[in-house]
């Protein structure tokens, strides 16, 4: 059984594996009851999973996009609009706010509703410096319940964000953010 491969072949592979793999890759989650697909792109990986939380970073970067789950309960089961209950409870509770009054600075736009492909969605625009060693991170979440509800009561909070004080990432960030935002299917 011959096992050879040529040095440059490996060179290549390696290569490809260090910026997350030769292409864009669609992540379809289907674990713990409930489901979604993202769109991630080359250079990015899945850093850890839960039951109610995905991690996704970007090689050599300070970037990152984590996917929060939530279960129904009295935050949205009841709305007319469960994207809208969910999401005016999760931009005015559970977005780290609570942290504020430590932070040297945070700031959030007001969230706007948009559709896609039959989808409610909303959308809303943060940023943050915990101490003035941190750099300051630009954030972005789309926020949604489940496209099976109400048979399946799951909301989704997707956050992308980046550490905007290094040159140039919020524009490159800026960009990839939306491509990524853009492909997430409840």
């Amino acid at each position: 059984m011959g096992l050879a491969i040529a040095s440059n072949e490996v060179s290549a592979r390696l290569t490809g594996l260090m910026n997350g793999g030769p292409t864009e890759e669609t992540y379809r989650n289907l674990k713990y009851g409930y489901g979604y697909a993202i769109t991630v792109p080359q250079g990015w990986f899945l850093y850890g999973e839960s039951s109610r939380r995905s991690e996704f970073d970007a090689y050599e970067s300070n970037r990152d996009l984590v996917i929060r789950r939530y279960g129904g309960g009295e935050n949205f089961n009841n709305q007319t609009d469960a994207s809208q209950g969910f999401a005016t409870w999760y931009w005015g509770t559970e977005l780290p706010e609570n942290l504020a009054a430590d932070w040297t600075h945070f700031a959030r736009d007001p969230i706007a509703r948009e559709s896609r492909g039959g989808q409610v969605f909303y959308r809303g625009r943060y940023e943050y410096r915990p101490t003035a060693d941190n750099c300051l991170i630009d954030g972005e979440t789309l926020m949604a319940a489940s496209s099976d509800f109400p048979s399946r009561p799951h909301a989704f909070a997707v956050s992308g964000r980046a550490c905007v004080s290094i040159e140039g990432v919020r524009a490159v960030h800026e960009t990839e953010r939306q491509r990524i935002l853009g492909s997430f299917r409840p």
